[in-house]
């Protein structure tokens, strides 16, 4: 949580991991184009991640501001489980309901909800955090 005998501090940055990074799973990988921090991401046959394009996309996980970079390749860290700041589209989400998937492929108020998500309380700015697979 981000509130402390009633005072609220900011989130921070989309991508960051929120709750402690010892109580979540991330997994590296790999990437063909560059997807940014705290957006949602879909699992492609050959194993690797591209940026979700639409509300029909499954999402495989979100992309953490953790960066792992190994000799010639791009990857990005990818959270599977846990709580994580992620940047919103338009209207802020409704608090502790699941978040949307827009007709864009990132996370908005309106949408196909995204299963296992969790918005935890009110909106930041453009920023909310998310529990997801928890």
């Amino acid at each position: 949580m981000n509130t402390f005998i009633g005072l609220k501090g900011a989130l921070g940055f989309a991508g960051a991991v929120a709750r402690g990074a010892q109580d979540c799973t991330i997994e590296t990988r790999a990437v063909k184009a560059q997807i940014p921090a705290g957006q949602p991401c879909k699992l492609n046959a050959d194993g690797t991640v591209a940026a979700c394009t639409g509300a029909d996309d499954t999402v495989f996980g979100i992309v953490t501001a953790e960066f792992h970079q190994p000799d010639g390749g791009q990857v990005v860290s990818v959270l599977r489980r846990g709580y994580v700041v992620v940047e919103f589209d338009g209207e802020a989400p409704t608090p502790f309901a699941p978040i949307n998937l827009g007709s864009n492929g990132k996370f908005a108020k309106e949408g196909t909800a995204v299963a296992g998500s969790l918005v935890n309380g009110d909106a930041d700015g453009q920023l909310v955090e998310l529990g997801f697979n928890i």
